[in-house]
């Protein structure tokens, strides 16, 4: 692969996440494995959203406002909570994305994504690729490192290897 190609060992996002774990960063020292949750509890209301296109293996799944675009690795994000169906070493990620919506939905929806069950304005979906295409620049975290990524931004699983790639290769 190319430079500027980044592997992952657990998850990569974009959205009121990397918000939530900046503020989840600050809170560590005091609140432990709770503090990216309640990051993501205060940001939650005022993120505006990220407007995108998000498609997996080629399929599109989603175009509009998104609160949160992740893909994942393993079952676990944000403090070692369960949110995903992947486990680790399985040749797929699973790509979770939760529609901006009013903070009531946003509520619901985080609630449902926490409790394992599915919701109106939540997806799911597993693949071996994701591409994300924003307007321009987007922020972004991948096991805990904030990134700024440039639109489009491509994830695809390296089978057997326990890693994601994001970036594109070069030719």
């Amino acid at each position: 692969l190319g430079p500027g190609n980044e592997w992952a060992a657990n998850n990569a996002h974009i959205g009121v996440g990397v918000a939530a774990a900046r503020r989840g960063s600050d809170w560590k020292g005091f609140l432990g494995r709770l503090a990216y949750p309640a990051g993501a509890l205060v940001e939650a209301a005022d993120f505006d959203g990220v407007e995108c296109v998000v498609s997996v293996d080629d399929e599109r799944i989603f175009s509009g406002s998104a609160l949160t675009v992740m893909t994942m690795l393993g079952s676990s994000a944000g403090g070692g909570f369960e949110v995903g169906s992947v486990a680790v070493g399985d040749p797929i990620s699973e790509v979770l994305v939760i529609e901006a919506g009013s903070v009531a939905d946003r509520a619901r929806a985080g609630a449902a994504v926490a409790a394992g069950e599915e919701a109106q304005g939540v997806t799911r979906v597993l693949g071996a690729t994701m591409t994300i295409e924003c307007e321009g620049d987007v922020e972004g975290e991948i096991d805990g490192e904030f990134r700024t990524w440039t639109s489009p931004i491509d994830f695809r699983v390296v089978s057997e290897a326990w890693n994601l790639i994001v970036g594109r290769e070069s030719d």
